[in-house]
């Protein structure tokens, strides 16, 4: 299920209020749930409270850089958040590295709304189809600890349970008769 624009939020992160302003205008034309911070670690509050699905950075900010962001996005997050660097640095080994932090796409500033918009579509469908597998990895899960006939917990779903390692627990009743 594709979900809307507004439903797909975005936070994005850079100190220069004139680019978070051209980002705003050009993300305002698909109407996106956009959010935003002027430094890392108000991306870092956003993250933790909004847990938005995109996340635009600014390569270098003061306190937290766009590059620490991405790490910090790869190590805690438990879904997954694409992540596009916008920098004004065009050196391919700092791109690289930036690529090799976290980071899924990049930007050069000055960008073209136009990019821009397609870098987030594309961001958009990889999040969507993370989403989708992780929805159906879970019913695999479920259908794998559970007897199709009885709709019950079988074997498989005891042991885990009594292993520690299953989830959520549940009950077992036994019935004489």
């Amino acid at each position: 299920m594709v979900a809307s624009p507004q439903d797909f939020k975005i936070l994005v992160a850079d100190d220069s209020l004139l680019y978070r302003k051209l980002v705003e205008e050009t993300l305002a034309r698909e109407q996106y749930a956009v959010c935003f911070a002027k430094n890392g670690r108000e991306a870092s509050d956003v993250l933790a409270e909004q847990r938005p699905a995109l996340v635009i950075t600014d390569w270098e900010m003061p306190d937290i850089t766009g590059i620490e962001l991405c790490g910090q996005i790869r190590s805690e997050q438990d879904s997954y958040t694409y992540i596009i660097l916008l920098t004004s640095n065009t050196d391919k080994n700092q791109i690289i590295r930036g690529l090799a932090a976290g980071a899924d796409d990049y930007l050069t500033k000055p960008f073209h709304s136009g990019e821009l918009l397609a870098r987030v579509a594309v961001g958009r469908r990889i999040v969507e189809l993370h989403r989708e597998i992780q929805g159906k990895n879970r019913l695999l899960q479920e259908l794998a600890l559970t007897d199709p006939l009885t709709g019950l917990p079988n074997r498989r779903a005891i042991e885990e349970w009594e292993s520690g390692s299953s989830m959520e627990p549940f009950a077992t009743v036994f019935l004489f008769g």
